[in-house]
C-alpha cells in the first residue's frame, strides 16, 4: 500500500474503535468532568 492508501485507513479504524470504547464504557464513567457534570 501506499501512505496515501493506508493513512485514511487507520484514521477511519482509529474512530470505529473510539466509537466501540464510548459505548462499551458509558460516556459518564470515561469522563471524570467536563458537560456531564455541568448538566447534572
Amino acid at each position: 500500500f501506499t501512505r496515501i492508501t493506508v493513512a485514511p485507513i487507520l484514521i477511519l479504524a482509529g474512530l470505529v474503535i473510539e466509537i466501540f470504547a464510548i459505548f462499551k464504557n458509558p460516556v459518564r464513567q470515561a469522563s471524570s468532568g467536563g458537560a456531564k457534570e455541568t448538566q447534572q
